[in-house]
């Protein structure tokens, strides 16, 4: 799904822009993924699927959805206000280097606003729940490119870059599809990123780095 709607950003911003009527197409696909992924949970949950996972939450799973709504929005609060401060900052710190807008949101803007997603992901994993960390990552591109798009464009018609369709897209969609392979490289049977895919990454994303700041 997520390279799915990966391919589907490229198809629409063929022309450099997306407009109104593909920013609803947008929202409206978000929304079909959002009811079918409730119905697959409620599902599974009925077969006894989720039983395992309720059991690692601990106590946790037992305080009331009031406490852990209060818990949430003060997370988010508290996450948000840092994204500001820190993409602030940033921003500033890089244009004061002289490069230009695109550089920024796609080197500095973006990974301040993907450190929540780091935060919350790591902890995941220390804690032993590889869906909720796999899931955030993979949610979180769906979201950005289905809702955050979306809305963006229905707003107001999105003038999409040259440069994004050239060059950005390609390591964004590469990066992606090689989760797959990777994984299944480590095992056919329970497939998983261990720290050598881990690094792979990392690489890549310090190559990409490099090389979109050194060309701008």
């Amino acid at each position: 799904l997520m390279l799915g709607a990966s391919f589907l950003f490229v198809a629409v911003a063929a022309n450099l822009k997306v407009n109104r009527g593909e920013g609803i197409g947008g929202l409206v696909l978000l929304a079909l993924f959002i009811v079918n992924l409730f119905k697959r949970a409620r599902r599974e949950d009925g077969q006894g699927n989720n039983s395992e996972e309720m059991q690692n939450a601990g106590a946790w799973a037992k305080r009331s959805p009031l406490i852990l709504l209060l818990l949430i929005t003060a997370g988010t609060a508290g996450l948000y206000i840092g994204s500001e401060l820190f993409v602030e900052g940033a921003s500033r710190i890089a244009l004061d280097f002289g490069v230009g807008d695109r550089v920024v949101g796609l080197t500095v803007v973006a990974f301040g606003t993907s450190v929540p997603e780091l935060v919350a992901s790591g902890i995941a994993a220390l804690r032993g729940q590889p869906d909720l960390a796999v899931g955030n990552i993979i949610g979180s591109n769906l979201f950005n490119l289905l809702l955050v798009l979306g809305a963006t464009a229905t707003i107001s018609p999105l003038p999409i870059s040259s440069e994004v369709l050239s060059w950005d897209i390609w390591w964004f969609l590469g990066t992606s599809a090689a989760i797959i392979p990777l994984a299944i490289l480590s095992s056919t049977q329970n497939p998983k990123l261990g720290r050598w895919q881990g690094a792979l990454f990392v690489a890549a994303y310090i190559l990409y780095i490099g090389t979109t700041w050194t060309s701008a």
